[in-house]
């Protein structure tokens, strides 16, 4: 047994050692994957001067004395739609000292005028909108002219150039999850497609007699509580296949479900070893059969078992070992060899290296718990990015109270320091699923999801949102400590 603190660096190292390539895509194919480098806007935004809304552009100056009482008359001068250059024209008054105006829909460029007028300040500096104006005139050809009924503002319904992004401001950083927003910013600055890494390829099966290769569970059948489909020969359903394939997919990755098998070290060898033959993988999980498939590993494949039994709970049976690729059929046909587009090496290059290899163990809260302390932060260093720990926007400092306690919100009800919520085993890292509350009055004040955490049941989770975490020196926690919260959704 190892410190969780001392498995974390040995996993995260290796991490190091290995690099996902990076491949360029259109930013619309981006979304959730990882940025290879940082981009910043080549521009200022927006380039013009742009109206915000359907109406016409004119000068604020000439509107300052215009009321409903004492409408504005301006003559039509012009239209531009958006996309259009529009012409120069003068914003000097015109016959009877009636002002020149500009339609303009929305989207569209600011006409300028003259620069003599704009000299003079005769230049279109706001536009009105259409629903604050009235045409009241119309003359031979396109010639109309309309009302202004109040006073505009300078500026006014125009999105002013260079007032969004300046050059050189970042927009996306490297080694940064893409999001929908960071599309939007580069888009809007011209930028169309950015490098990206490959996904991580990750392989899951399960293990364990007890298992059913294939539940025919549907929701009607349980709805009427036919269980025989679940129970047959005393066998239950697969619950961490589905769900590591899920979360996997969740953060980033590319995931094959490689199904279930019995507890049997060779059956398991010939398993792994197929499928590292044919596809590569960057990382492989098991779960369940944690000896058996140990067992696998070191005896018949070979592979580098670099931690067994971590100091945390749940979780202490897991370990972290590393399988060689070089017993691949280098001498098999290329199009048995599963390829990426985003891969340019030679086939020998593409069938040798190292592959992760995490070993959790069957029971579904410990592998959930083992997947987010151990197989996550190998895959974020693996793809360039920092630990939760360093990242202050995804933990927090909460005072943890009674399992039950949110029914008495709304109340005020103190702590009762002197409550054992639960002890643990000394120098180990404690890890629980826990509902932060966030309730004006209280601060930041974090439940656990249930006061029996050996009965490892599901159905709580539900309810969670963050993780609690308690360090190896502490071995209880009373109602009322300060604690460390890790949210549950760090990935968004």
């Amino acid at each position: 047994m190892i410190p969780y603190a001392q498995a974390l660096q040995i996993l995260t190292t290796q991490a190091t050692h290995h690099h996902l390539h990076a491949t360029l895509l259109p930013i619309s194919k981006t979304l959730h994957r990882i940025s290879k480098h940082t981009h910043v806007s080549p521009t200022a935004t927006p380039r013009f001067n742009t109206s915000l809304v359907d109406g016409y552009a004119l000068n604020s100056a000439a509107t300052l004395t215009a009321s409903s009482e004492a409408p504005l008359a301006l003559r039509v001068v012009d239209s531009v739609a958006a996309g259009e250059e529009p012409v120069r024209v003068s914003g000097a008054p015109g016959e009877r000292g009636i002002y020149p105006c500009v339609e303009v829909m929305r989207g569209a460029k600011v006409p300028l005028v003259d620069e003599a007028d704009a000299e003079m300040g005769f230049d279109f500096d706001c536009v009105v909108r259409i629903e604050d104006t009235r045409v009241v005139e119309t003359g031979a050809g396109a010639s109309r002219y309309i009302q202004v009924m109040k006073w505009a503002r300078s500026g006014q319904n125009i999105q002013i150039a260079g007032t969004d992004f300046q050059a050189g401001d970042e927009i996306l950083r490297d080694n940064e999850v893409v999001r929908s927003s960071h599309i939007m910013a580069l888009s809007s600055v011209g930028i169309s497609e950015i490098s990206v890494l490959r996904k991580p390829r990750v392989a899951v099966f399960s293990t364990g007699r007890e298992l059913l290769l294939d539940t025919p569970v549907t929701a009607s059948s349980s709805r009427d509580h036919d269980r025989s489909t679940v129970t047959s020969n005393n066998r239950i359903p697969d619950v961490n296949g589905p769900y590591l394939t899920s979360v996997l997919e969740e953060w980033g990755a590319e995931v094959d479900f490689l199904g279930a098998v019995d507890d049997d070290a060779l059956t398991i060898s010939h398993l792994i070893k197929t499928h590292l033959t044919h596809h590569r993988y960057d990382l492989v999980l098991a779960t369940g059969g944690v000896d058996w498939v140990r067992t696998a590993v070191e005896k018949h494949l070979g592979g580098n078992v670099l931690f067994h039994g971590p100091a945390m709970e749940p979780g202490r049976p897991a370990f972290f070992a590393m399988l060689s690729r070089v017993d691949i059929d280098i001498h098999a046909p290329v199009e048995e060899i599963e390829q990426d587009d985003d891969d340019i090496a030679g086939l020998s290059s593409r069938n040798t290296g190292n592959t992760a290899f995490f070993g959790l163990p069957g029971n579904p809260v410990d592998s959930a718990v083992c997947f987010r302390f151990l197989v996550l932060p190998y895959l974020r260093r693996l793809q360039g990015q920092e630990l939760e720990l360093t990242r202050s926007r995804e933990h927090c400092e909460a005072t943890i109270r009674t399992p039950g306690w949110r029914e008495g919100i709304g109340r005020e009800v103190l702590p009762d320091r002197n409550r054992v919520l639960e002890s643990f085993p000394p120098e180990t890292d404690v890890f629980r699923a826990g509902i932060l509350l966030n309730e004006a009055g209280h601060g930041a004040e974090v439940c656990l999801v249930e006061d029996n955490y050996g009965s490892r049941r599901i159905k709580p989770l539900l309810n969670a949102n963050c993780w609690i975490h308690l360090p190896p020196e502490k071995t209880e926690v009373r109602e009322g400590d300060a604690v460390k919260v890790i949210l549950s959704d760090s990935c968004k």
